[in-house]
């Protein structure tokens, strides 16, 4: 009797630990369903080949789990290996870690979403527009229409102050201080429009109302919870931070000495690597927790990927995040030696970056986080031809330039070979205007042309563009220069001429 109570209590405890195992395994399969990693990697390879990149990291996390991490190339030009815990500039996806900090003081009553932003900085203003907006509208403008990207502040006054290299405490206070140079571009609340400027002012009423630097409350209240041991808010003062490239006519290269302006380290400015990302992402995905960790409601949590503005192409704008018609939401980071991808898509959530600037090859690089979820979810990534119009401009500013060596070689050459000619008479004064006037109007024409392809038509200075495209911006600098020379050979003309005419 007793053997057979011995059997059966063995028995039963090996069909108890049988089914145990077997339910974890039921209960593990789904976050296993259709991650087929190897074929995410081999995609990512393929991406880096292709486009060029030095060194990317990534992070896959499913629901509360972080499945996959990995790391490809190289992090400087000593060859030093790409790992997960790399740190690298995320770029604009900063701007989700200013949001998350504004939410966790809002949900603290310390700030008000729906208040100006004079509330928190007495001292704030911009310069009155000379349009329709009437004067002192941006005394109008609320925090959250700084967080929903709708304030009216202008893209070309966030993107000012791109090479400030200033690293001092008060150096996003002074910039931010600056803008009353700038004009409202829209009515608040009226348009959505990108612009680095809402988060630097974001990042300062964090600290005015917190009582701590930016980068201390970024310290103590996100990363320090979520484990981001190596993810830092001052990116230029990051150890082992990978070197940024830049392309120059199609090759990668390192930029040794870029800058990291401390003032837009709640736009775009922070450093992390896919092992912290991963736990970033978790924290986005339930609802503001990490493992037994709360860093923000989940009604907060909502809020904060709760869509408000039309960002083109039937997306919308939460508060640092895109959300597409389908729910999905993203973003993506940008800084001149570093490129960077979020996404959350259902239960999936994927975080790419690498240390390469865009340089016109933005839509490729920015399809490679949703193409490693289309990968995962069982579908063909979408993968674009490059776009071939910055190839296009390159030749074309190539040829121009030719055209203009050649044409000022030859009109300072004709002058020669007429000035030296025996007995040759000076031109008449209308011989002398029609042959200066259309020549040099051309090429004034043609360097304002060049002047709106760089600066003005990416609403950036000229410095701050040749930061991210410096080989383009090297050819615009000659063409312009070429332009200005001819003009000035077309004027030297006519004033020889009219003086041999006195």
């Amino acid at each position: 009797m007793q053997t057979r109570l011995q059997n059966f209590t063995r028995q039963l405890l090996t069909f108890s630990l049988f089914f145990v195992l077997l339910s974890t395994q039921a209960l593990a399969s789904p976050s296993q369903a259709g991650a087929d990693f190897e074929a995410v990697d081999a995609y990512l390879r393929a991406e880096i080949d292709e486009l060029r990149i030095p060194g990317l990291e990534m992070a896959v996390v499913y629901k509360d789990e972080v499945l996959h991490l990995g790391g490809f190339g190289a992090a400087d030009a000593a060859g030093s290996a790409v790992t997960p815990q790399t740190p690298m500039v995320i770029g604009s996806v900063s701007k989700g870690f200013t949001a998350l900090a504004v939410m966790q003081l809002a949900e603290a009553g310390k700030i008000d979403l729906e208040a100006p932003i004079q509330e928190y900085l007495p001292w704030f203003s911009l310069s009155d527009s000379k349009g329709d907006i009437p004067a002192g509208a941006w005394k109008q403008i609320h925090i959250r229409q700084l967080l929903n990207q709708t304030s009216g502040i202008s893209e070309y006054t966030g993107a000012n102050s791109w090479s400030s290299r200033e690293a001092g405490d008060d150096a996003l206070e002074n910039t931010v201080r600056a803008f009353d140079n700038f004009p409202l571009v829209h009515a608040p609340g009226e348009a959505f429009e990108y612009s680095n400027a809402n988060y630097q002012v974001l990042g300062l009423i964090v600290q005015a109302v917190s009582g701590q630097s930016y980068e201390a409350y970024i310290q103590e209240h996100i990363f320090d919870p979520l484990e981001m041991h190596h993810s830092y808010a001052l990116a230029g003062q990051a150890p082992e931070l990978a070197s940024g490239y830049r392309f120059w006519f199609g090759q990668p290269f390192p930029a040794p000495g870029l800058p990291y302006p401390r003032a837009h380290a709640p736009s775009a400015m922070l450093a992390s690597c896919a092992e912290d990302m991963g736990h970033y992402l978790i924290a986005q995905m339930n609802g503001g927790k990490y493992g037994d960790v709360r860093i923000l409601s989940e009604q907060g949590m909502a809020e904060l990927h709760s869509p408000a503005a039309d960002f083109g192409n039937d997306n919308r704008y939460a508060m640092g995040w895109v959300v597409t018609p389908e729910g999905a939401l993203f973003h993506n980071g940008e800084t001149p030696g570093f490129t960077s991808g979020i996404r959350i898509d259902g239960d999936w959530g994927v975080f790419v970056v690498r240390n390469i600037a865009a340089n016109q090859r933005e839509q490729r690089l920015d399809e490679i986080a949703p193409g490693a979820i289309s990968i995962l979810q069982g579908q063909p990534p979408a993968r674009n031809n490059l776009d071939p119009s910055f190839r296009r401009t390159m030749v074309i500013l190539g040829v121009l330039l030719g055209l203009q060596l050649a044409g000022l070689f030859w009109a300072v050459r004709r002058w020669q070979r007429w000035a030296r000619q025996p007995g040759a008479a000076p031109q008449t004064t209308l011989r002398t205007l029609l042959a200066v006037i259309p020549a040099g109007a051309a090429s004034l024409a043609l360097a304002g042309l060049l002047w709106y392809m760089g600066p003005v038509s990416s609403h950036r200075s000229f410095s701050v563009q040749a930061l991210s495209a410096p080989d383009q911006m090297l050819l615009l600098g000659l063409n312009l220069g070429l332009a200005i020379a001819g003009v000035a050979v077309q004027v030297a003309r006519a004033l020889w001429s009219l003086r041999k005419m006195v």
